[in-house]
């Protein structure tokens, strides 16, 4: 059990942003992405038109990573690229 002054000490180093096609996939199989510091958004590229993408995001602190959030459903638009 970690005490408050424990908690308090732990500074946020950054963030593993996990996605994946297939949420049904442990989440060792989803694409990790590594974040440095204390940003709050990104951008992923190379994504698939009117593909369903699923995310989920951890934070790592200086006592280590914390729990993953909830997943979220992200569906890239259908692309209206010319030929």
């Amino acid at each position: 059990m970690l005490d408050l002054a424990t908690v308090l000490r732990m500074r946020r180093t950054g963030y593993l942003l996990f996605y994946t096609v297939d949420a049904t996939q442990p989440d060792r199989e989803w694409v990790v992405e590594g974040l440095v510091g204390d940003a709050t958004s990104t951008t992923v590229h190379d994504l698939s038109p009117h593909t369903t993408y699923y995310f989920k995001v951890q934070a790592r602190t200086s006592a280590g990573n914390g729990p993953l959030c909830p997943t979220v459903i992200f569906r890239t638009p259908t692309c209206k690229c010319r030929s």
